[in-house]
């Protein structure tokens, strides 16, 4: 299919491009993966005129959120199936515009009347699967982009341009400049992708990483080894693949908390100064960090509790489990799977318990629940008779 064609399939770009009254075009991640067949949500325009008076218009035509992120000038729209419609205005030529952008990659535009527009020679580089640097003043204006440069090259499979790199490595030490939240997305993305230890290793080999979660290089060389071990297996577990994609809480997945939990495992810290984590994602570190503490001397016989401690996280905390301790991963799966059938199909209820012990609704209602489960778990009862028996005798 011809590129324009591409482009005005999508409704929310036609619209765009319907309105005459203002100049607008197509830009950065939106049109590069275009022209990568990738499939994107979230879409970029520059307009002439107000971008707050189309973005409103936006907003009411998709059914989306208006959010006015710089009065007049930038703006964006929340649309319902999670994508973004961002609208910048446009202040002098659009070429003058593109070269503010980050990476090469990034720095095209598109519009019906000029086709592709092209300043800073992207096109070239994404024939290439090359990530290289519009200018190094670009880098300095805003330090984040030092970040997302190994996050691109992960969800892309670009490789780094080597003077890129080394601009990199040189203003690493700016990483503490931008805000908290836009660190936490950008490192949210990047432990979310598949093979995620391979490009955090080369960032951590630029100095990158470490400057970033101010974590002793030997540690983050360790965790990073670790990381690699769980994209290596993550394959073989075709059963729990569909769960480890779910969301948690800022766009975590389950499979990028295992990340994150191996990344940060004995440094130190679970508050790195520059991330700002929301208090589920803080929760489920916790959880899980300072119960692997317990478990390294692994004892069967703590195993429930570990998972119960740990839930409902119990299988996240299993991965991680068997990736430190370097143990066969079906195993402690298994574990973890029957744990999960147990805690998903009690074979007793509350109600039940209080009708054979003769008692009202209270503690020991949980605790005979807590009980059974026990039991189950280390096969001691099968069978709703047999659960019975046992809170009669044991209870």
């Amino acid at each position: 299919m011809h590129l324009s064609k591409k482009i005005l399939s999508d409704p929310v770009t036609r619209w765009f491009f319907s309105r005459r009254k203002n100049r607008a075009y197509l830009v950065g991640g939106y049109l590069r993966d275009i022209l990568l067949a990738r499939h994107s949500k979230d879409r970029d325009f520059v307009v002439t005129g107000n971008a707050e008076e189309i973005s409103k218009l936006a907003a009411r035509r998709f059914n989306g959120k208006f959010i006015s992120l710089k009065k007049g000038l930038t703006c964006r729209v929340a649309l319902k199936e999670r994508g973004f419609i961002d609208i910048n205005h446009l202040e002098g030529s659009i070429e003058d515009d593109i070269k503010l952008r980050d990476y090469t990659l990034n720095a095209l535009a598109w519009s019906p009347e000029t086709g592709i527009i092209d300043p800073c020679g992207g096109l070239n580089d994404i024939r290439k699967r090359r990530i290289k640097v519009v200018s190094a003043e670009n880098l300095k204006k805003d330090p984040l982009r030092i970040l997302r440069a190994y996050r691109l090259s992960a969800e892309l499979s670009f490789t780094i341009d080597k003077d890129t790199r080394e601009y990199l490595k040189q203003y690493s030490g700016m990483l503490s400049k931008p805000a908290p939240e836009r660190i936490t997305s950008e490192l949210i993305k990047l432990l979310n992708l598949t093979d995620a230890g391979k490009y955090l290793k080369e960032c951590a080999r630029d100095n990158v990483l470490g400057k970033l979660l101010r974590v002793d290089e030997a540690v983050i060389n360790k965790n990073i080894r670790f990381i690699n071990k769980f994209d290596r297996i993550l394959n073989s577990m075709e059963k729990e693949k569909r769960v480890l994609d779910e969301e948690i809480s800022q766009e975590l997945k389950r499979a990028g908390l295992i990340r994150l939990v191996l990344l940060l495992i004995d440094a130190g810290t679970l508050h790195p100064k520059n991330l700002k984590l929301s208090r589920i994602n803080i929760s489920a570190l916790m959880k899980i960090i300072e119960s692997i503490g317990d478990m390294r001397t692994l004892k069967k016989a703590w195993l429930f509790s570990f998972l119960k401690e740990t839930e409902p996280y119990a299988l996240e905390s299993m991965i991680i489990l068997a990736v430190i301790l370097n143990k066969d991963i079906d195993t402690y799966l298994n574990d973890a799977r029957y744990f999960m059938k147990i805690m998903k199909a009690p074979i007793v209820t509350g109600d039940e318990i209080q009708k054979i012990l003769n008692i009202p609704p209270c503690r020991k209602v949980g605790e005979a629940l807590s009980a059974i489960e026990e039991a189950r778990f280390y096969r001691k009862i099968r069978t709703r008779r047999e659960a019975r028996a046992y809170i009669q005798s044991h209870c």
